[in-house]
């Protein structure tokens, strides 16, 4: 169970880290007038580019987010002994999975 601890600890932390690195990028993306519609050299297709761009960071920011839940979640079950069964039905899961 060390060999598991240990990886769930290393991609909690990368998972943590590429989160922290995106909240910059995504405040200020947020900050207005910095790009923009609002721009003289703006068109139509640079604001859907940048609409896209913001949307791709939510949706990819929100999959961290439950990734880094779902890592917690597991270092908590593997410190109460409960890792490695099933949390619906109680049996034991198959290490391959």
């Amino acid at each position: 169970m060390k060999g598991i601890r240990v990886r769930l600890e290393q991609d909690l932390k990368a998972a943590a880290a590429r989160l922290r690195r995106m909240d910059g990028n995504v405040a200020l993306e947020e900050i207005p007038g910095v790009i923009g519609d609002n721009s003289p050299f703006a068109d139509e297709v640079d604001t859907i580019q940048l609409n896209e761009h913001r949307e791709i960071g939510f949706a990819t920011r929100e999959l961290l987010v439950d990734r880094v839940h779902r890592l917690k979640t597991a270092l908590e079950r593997l410190r109460e002994g409960q890792y490695g069964t099933c949390v619906e039905c109680g049996e034991t899961i198959a290490p391959a999975r």
